[in-house]
């Protein structure tokens, strides 16, 4: 049986999958990186090459990766870094480069803790505003909202410290592994653009933009789980 490894966005553990269909036939990891979830935090500064070391050495491959945000970005750290580790990977609302002083700068307000004020703004780059404004209040909202109130400030810092060193921008045409490339038509995090920047430097890669936000796999799972579904149907799983 293939695996496949879902890997989410910085703040988030393996519960913010919940929401996310996944296709049967496979064994489903819900990896979790350090101080997310309930995970431990990690004793020092790690990079998204330690995160996808980690994960090479942990299953057994190849691996089926599928990762949202800073989860795409460490799936592109084990494209590169563990080649005969996977044999596909979905790449959702993510970037092949960041700017590097933004993400520094959210490593030192998340360090000094995650206001109501600070919570807020995060939703708003993640979610739409008729998701944050729906009442009963949406579930993944409330999910979110939770997740980022509760993790500890520096296993948060770590996470955006690590985004912010993230350029692969030279590596990526040397990528052999099939990949889908998955945008939201309207995140303001990783827009369409960026996505296609991504898709555009790996070669035969395969970019699709559905109608959504950052969070794609909590807002809009149905769709999601389609893509997700057709990626690996596409690539004969």
């Amino acid at each position: 049986m293939s695996t496949l490894v879902l890997l989410a966005s910085a703040g988030l553990g393996a519960d913010s999958w919940n929401w996310t269909p996944v296709p049967d036939g496979f064994h489903v990891v819900r990896h979790e990186f350090p101080g997310h979830g309930s995970r431990p935090p990690a004793e020092s500064q790690y990079t998204l090459g330690d995160l996808a070391d980690e994960i090479a050495a942990t299953y057994d491959g190849p691996l089926h990766v599928a990762g949202v945000s800073m989860g795409g970005m460490v799936a592109q750290h084990l494209l590169l870094r563990h080649p005969d580790k996977v044999a596909s990977a979905f790449l959702a609302c993510t970037a092949a480069k960041v700017d590097r002083q933004t993400m520094l700068d959210r490593a030192a307000v998340s360090l000094r803790g995650m206001t109501g004020d600070l919570v807020e703004t995060t939703l708003r780059r993640w979610f739409s505003a008729d998701a944050i404004a729906q009442q009963p209040v949406h579930p993944g909202v409330a999910h979110v909202r939770h997740a980022l109130t509760t993790i500890a400030p520096r296993s948060f810092a770590a996470a955006w410290s690590a985004i912010a060193e993230h350029d692969v921008t030279a590596d990526l045409g040397g990528v052999r592994a099939p990949v889908t490339c998955v945008a939201a038509d309207a995140d303001p995090a990783a827009p369409p653009p960026t996505l296609k920047l991504l898709a555009d430097a790996i070669p035969g890669s395969r970019l699709h933009t559905l109608a959504g936000p950052h969070l794609l796999q909590i807002e809009r799972p149905a769709a999601f789980g389609v893509a997700l579904a057709t990626h690996l149907t596409l690539v004969g799983v």
